[in-house]
């Protein structure tokens, strides 16, 4: 199972749409200079939300972009900065970049892929409540039972590329208990697979059996990509 830092923003209102993954990716190129960022993540992903109405049931415009950075291990996940300089660089640039800094907006999951294809540039990403009836060993073993029915059933699965349950870690400043990556290779596999009774009922309907209806949830589309070199993927990720 991997770790990785999952976080969700808007874009400064100084940027256009078009503007946005371009200065997203100059943040990356800045991030760079801090010998820090290879040495703790092994790879990145900054993911902007479709511009245009993705025609996905449920799907949101409400944040511009969700930012994914893989974590070599989990002793890293509480590794701290050695040159001072890093974060006030860093959070400074963020405020050109988004709204805010991304430590408001932040979650940590630990990964469990369920498929695993790569290369797609295209995902659906859920950030799911937990029922508070329920515990968080239930929530995750109804989930685990939802995603491996889903899985079974080939016609609902035939257009799903990877798909990735990110299991919540510590207190996230965004927050979630579960997220849910389902990638694609175009927009238009996503729409179509979406848009079937099969979606509908086992997953939709399904997850309301354990969390809360009506999650967050995003269509995005990879602007840039980075991947150490000895990190064993190679960009674009996923």
């Amino acid at each position: 199972m991997a770790f990785k830092r999952m976080y969700v923003v808007n874009r400064n209102p100084s940027l256009s749409y078009s503007e946005f993954a371009p200065r997203w990716r100059q943040h990356a190129e800045l991030s760079m200079q801090f010998p820090e960022l290879p040495e703790q993540h092994s790879r990145l992903a900054y993911c902007c939300t479709l511009e245009q109405d993705s025609g996905i049931p449920g799907a949101s415009r409400e944040w511009d972009g969700v930012g994914m950075l893989w974590v070599r291990n989990p002793e890293m996940l509480k590794a701290q900065p050695r040159d001072p300089r890093m974060r006030p660089t860093m959070r400074a640039d963020e405020l050109l970049v988004f709204t805010g800094n991304v430590l408001d907006s932040l979650v940590t999951v630990k990964e469990d892929i369920k498929k695993d294809g790569r290369g797609a540039r295209i995902c659906l990403i859920s950030f799911l409540h937990r029922k508070p009836d329920l515990d968080v060993e239930e929530f995750r073993a109804a989930w685990q039972r939802q995603a491996n029915t889903f899985l079974e059933n080939a016609g609902s699965s035939a257009l799903l590329h990877r798909y990735v349950l990110g299991s919540a870690l510590g207190k996230p400043t965004f927050q979630c208990d579960a997220v849910s990556e389902m990638w694609f290779h175009t927009a238009a596999d996503a729409v179509a697979f979406c848009n079937t009774p099969q979606y509908r009922e086992q997953v939709i309907d399904a997850q309301q059996e354990f969390s809360l209806a009506k999650p967050l949830t995003l269509l995005v589309e990879v602007g840039h990509a980075w991947s150490a070199p000895d990190d064993p993927y190679p960009q674009p990720h996923p």
